[in-house]
Formats: C-alpha cells, structure tokens, sequence
C-alpha cells in the first residue's frame, strides 16, 4: 500500500505481430512474330507464414491486469476495514498479507474509511515492467490518491492529493495468481504533479 489508507492506473500493452507475406509471380511470352509458339512457365513455393511474438508479452499483459485488479480491490478494502477479508489472501502474499491485515486493523480499530468520494480523481499506471523470472516481476507505477478518508462520525479527517511513485513486486502462486508481494515508495510529492501529470 503507498501509506495510511488508500485512497486508491492502467496502461494497456499492445502486442504486435509480424506477418510475412511471400507474392507469387508469373512469367510467359506470347510474341507471335517469335516463331514457334513457347510459354515458360515459372513455379514459386510458398513457405509457410511465420508469426513472431515475444513470449514475455504474455506475463506482461497477466501483470497488467494484476496490477490494476489490485489497486480496484485495494479502493475496496478500505471502504469498510476488515482484516478478515478473504480479499486479502487473494490480492497479497504472505508475508505481506499480514501487514495489510494489519493496517485494515488499525483503520478499523480507529473508526477509518475510505468510501468513494463524489470528486475522487485517483488515477495510476504502470510505469515499467521488469521479468524477474517466471513466477517474479516488479512493476514501476505512479499512483495518484485523489480519494478521502472520514472518522466513525462522518467527518473528513484527510482529502489531501497526493502523488506517489514506487515499485510494486508479484509473485506467482502455485495456483497461478499473481499477488502483490511487496510494495515500496520511492517518491510521495503533494498534489497531481510529476508522473500523474500525464494520467488520464
């Protein structure tokens, strides 16, 4: 999580692909002032069509759709704190699990929510992808937390904006669910600058 209750970007990867096409061509002589009448005939075989595709695209795309399925559940996870939420194995791994556990806990045992707020321009991407290995990727993103946090009461206790960016890192489980393993923030500046400046 990028600190205190999140208030909780994505950006879709295109994968290209190459097709190689091969013409056929024919060629005769029909000149009737050439004397004996002749045709020659030319025979091309087509090989076969290739596609290239970079095999790392896939975990890219699975990486994406991870990252963005978290930080939705993340906005949700806080609306109404509860440390018991089967979300919380789904979304993170162990041991990290626990410290999200614990920060639902703490929101709660404070009376903390992070309901949707009417103007909420929290907004994030992914910034860059580095494949660690099959079951490991660290993800670069800016996050921006446009949300609000209210008290037991119903008063607004924090509606600051601000910009974060930092590295989120996913591993693998034998089930084949990518979770968040770790979370780190680089940088946290005031209001939507930086990064969050090109988000829509």
């Amino acid at each position: 999580m990028h600190g205190g209750p999140r208030r909780s970007p994505i950006r879709s990867l295109v994968l290209g692909v190459i097709v190689t096409a091969v013409a056929i061509a024919g060629c005769t002589d029909d000149d009737p002032k050439a004397g004996p009448d002749k045709t020659e005939k030319t025979t091309t075989t087509k090989p076969e069509s290739t596609t290239t595709a970079d095999p790392n695209e896939a975990i890219k795309r699975e990486i994406v759709e991870a990252y963005d399925r978290l930080q939705k559940t993340e906005r949700k996870l806080f609306e109404a704190p509860d440390p018991s939420s089967p979300l919380v194995d789904e979304m993170y791994a162990a041991p990290f699990s626990e410290t999200v556990r614990q920060n639902l806990a703490t929101s709660k045992a404070k009376g903390l929510r992070s309901p949707p707020r009417p103007d909420d321009v929290s907004a994030w991407a992914v910034l860059k992808i580095e494949i660690r290995s099959p079951s490991e990727v660290l993800v670069s993103d800016c996050y921006l937390n446009g949300g609000w946090t209210l008290d037991a009461s119903g008063q607004v206790v924090d509606d600051a904006v601000h910009t974060y960016e930092g590295t989120v890192l996913f591993v693998k489980g034998d089930d084949d669910r990518w979770r968040a393993g770790e979370l780190e923030v680089k940088s946290k500046m005031e209001g939507r600058v930086g990064c969050a400046e090109q988000l829509p």
